[in-house]
């Protein structure tokens, strides 16, 4: 793999979007995050040890994260979302970065680092779900 990371690298950024903007892709999803934290922080009501789940869910965040990447991201899956997961970070971010080549030279290279926008929407979309369900659930 290592004789063709250079040429991938470069056919890669080759086909990068002359639209794309790798800070606003950082800005949106800063601001995405930020915003639905600030959303759910408004909508708490006389919340008091309710502050304290903050570190269970955190710690169950960081384990989701970590079984995606072990469990979907390094094995492929001949399911359609999750094939798609892994081609985009093993075949292509793990060949992308090396330990040859580890670094990021332009803000454009972040289209290989962040999230594609459709994850940002996909995301968006079950959450909403999950809180309109919690919220008829509520009533």
């Amino acid at each position: 793999m290592r004789e063709k990371s250079p040429a991938f690298r470069e056919n890669y950024k080759k086909d990068i979007s002359p639209l794309y903007n790798g800070l606003l892709h950082i800005v949106v999803l800063y601001a995405a995050g930020i915003g639905a934290i600030w959303f759910c922080v408004e909508h708490l009501q006389l919340a008091r040890w309710e502050w304290l789940l903050m570190i269970p869910v955190f710690l169950a965040g960081n384990f989701v994260e970590w079984g995606m990447h072990r469990f979907v991201m390094h094995r492929r899956i001949n399911v359609f979302g999750l094939r798609q997961i892994y081609e985009r970070h093993t075949r292509e971010h793990h060949q992308y970065f090396t330990d040859a080549q580890p670094t990021i030279d332009t803000t454009r290279e972040f289209r290989i680092v962040f999230f594609p926008w459709r994850v940002l929407v996909t995301l968006g979309i079950g959450g909403t779900i999950r809180w309109a369900a919690a919220t008829c659930a509520a009533a």
